[in-house]
């Protein structure tokens, strides 16, 4: 998966953001039974993700956002994601993923 960010973003804001993107993935498929992107690309982002994580020291991962929801993530599968994060994130991402939702089913 060819990702383009700016050249300045740091790995941990490339992780943040590819972190962030996949628990909204999850949220959509897991909570709304919906999906806006296949499982093909959600699999190609997800070993993105474990490539860019693999490459961080366990101290660069603390760093990142989300790390902890995704430091044992190996890119398999996000059903345990959701439930690892803490009330607060989950309620912005939820929201967020329900404006994602609502945009693509509008869009299509």
């Amino acid at each position: 998966m060819n990702l383009k960010f700016p050249m300045y973003w740091s790995i941990t804001t490339k992780v943040s953001y590819i972190q962030r993107a996949i628990l909204i993935y999850s949220i959509i498929y897991y909570e709304y039974d919906s999906n806006i992107i296949s499982d093909k690309k959600y699999d190609k982002l997800s070993h993105v993700l474990v490539e860019y994580q693999n490459s961080l020291s366990k101290e660069q991962l603390k760093c990142t956002e989300y790390g902890y929801v995704f430091k044992d993530f190996d890119g398999s599968t996000g059903f345990d994601l959701v439930p690892k994060l803490s009330q607060e994130d989950k309620d912005y991402l939820t929201l967020i993923a329900s404006h994602v939702l609502d945009r693509h089913k509008k869009a299509n």
